[in-house]
């Protein structure tokens, strides 16, 4: 741009130049000399609304990013189609996780998205799950004033499939946490969202946290991490859209 702006500087000068001698020196030229004016003075207009031209296509073309479309939720499967089957898994377990471990190793921002990353609206984003297979701590906690049952959408097919698969296996899941949209979780912590849960089991003695944890990873969550701070627990989290099951459900 700033070239544009000497150039048309140049070409303000030479004009007004022209302007004050440009007769006086014509009538001195003679006939090949006025041609090759004439011919200078055409290449240089034409040069002028070439750079313009240019100028505003890379305008139109080059825009200042916008911010991100609201996330919107899946639309129901039309009739006839087959619904989503949970009872088997979506991906292989891992052969080994143990207390400390994430999956995918990086950190849960860089995977699963941050709150800031989206725009999120309660009524349109977050889902209510009832399934009497789970343990639901809401139920059973007098002192918890939050509903365990609300999800973000994003979670329903990893939540659906992971209860489909912890039954297999002859386990119980205990829900502790998802939506809180205040309360002891830090400030952008997904579980403002829904997009997050801290998961045990009802029965350790049959299915061990480490085996949750696989079994989520399992089930689709986009990260899991087998966590000891607030008590031993599995905590999970997915994406906004649902990248991970959209694609994979795209592909069969």
């Amino acid at each position: 741009m700033k070239f544009v702006r000497e150039f048309i500087a140049v070409l303000s000068d030479f004009f007004r130049y022209w302007s004050r001698h440009g007769w006086r020196a014509l009538r001195a030229m003679n006939l090949h000399e006025r041609a090759f004016l004439l011919g200078s003075m055409i290449l240089t207009v034409c040069s002028c609304a070439f750079v313009a031209a240019s100028v505003k296509t890379y305008r139109f073309q080059v825009q200042l990013p916008e911010a991100s479309a609201p996330t919107e939720r899946p639309t129901e499967p039309e009739s006839g189609i087959d619904p989503v089957d949970y009872s088997f898994p979506l991906r292989d377990e891992p052969p080994h996780f143990p207390l400390n471990k994430r999956w995918p190793s990086r950190v849960e921002v860089s995977n699963s998205q941050s709150i800031d990353q989206l725009p999120f609206d309660p009524e349109r984003d977050l889902i209510r799950i009832e399934d009497e297979r789970v343990w639901w701590e809401s139920e059973h906690d007098n002192e918890d004033l939050e509903d365990d049952h609300v999800f973000h959408w994003a979670m329903e097919e990893p939540f659906r499939r992971l209860v489909e698969l912890m039954e297999q296996a002859g386990g119980r899941l205990k829900v502790q946490d998802v939506y809180r949209a205040e309360g002891v979780h830090a400030p952008k912590s997904l579980h403002k969202q829904g997009r997050a849960a801290d998961l045990t089991t009802a029965n350790p003695e049959r299915i061990s946290l480490g085996r949750l944890a696989k079994l989520c990873v399992a089930a689709g969550f986009d990260w899991v991490f087998f966590e000891a701070k607030g008590g031993f627990h599995i905590h999970v989290s997915v994406t906004p859209e649902g990248k991970v099951r959209r694609s994979w459900r795209e592909n069969q």
